[in-house]
């Protein structure tokens, strides 16, 4: 590469592949973002309104509001650990079309196995 003088064109060359790549996954890494983020901001809103609706429209008690917040909390961590399951079988290139004979060819051609 010294002697010849290539390795700026190769760094070039390298760089605009990789973005070549990348740019429709960046792109559905945002939207899968706005998603997330709008899903998330509805469960917000339907949790405060259910800790409302527990604490002024039913006028429950101390335990009965706090029985929704554990139960709203533990939704939560049930709603999280799901998506983050989705996030990881959507990352690794497996949806339910698939069979278990092999993966969509969704990584970068470097890194392709079980074609």
């Amino acid at each position: 590469m010294r002697v010849t003088g290539i390795g700026p064109s190769l760094v070039t060359g390298r760089r605009l592949s990789w973005e070549r790549w990348y740019q429709p996954i960046a792109r559905v890494r945002w939207v899968s973002a706005a998603w997330h983020a709008a899903a998330w901001a509805i469960f917000g809103a339907a949790y405060v309104g259910a800790v409302l609706f527990v604490a002024t429209g039913l006028k429950g008690s101390v335990g009965d509001v706090l029985l929704i917040l554990a139960a709203g909390a533990r939704l939560s961590s049930y709603i999280g650990a799901t998506v983050g399951e989705i996030g990881f079988l959507r990352g690794s290139g497996w949806t339910a079309r698939d069979d278990w004979s092999g993966w969509r060819t969704t990584q970068h051609p470097s890194m392709r196995v079980l074609i």
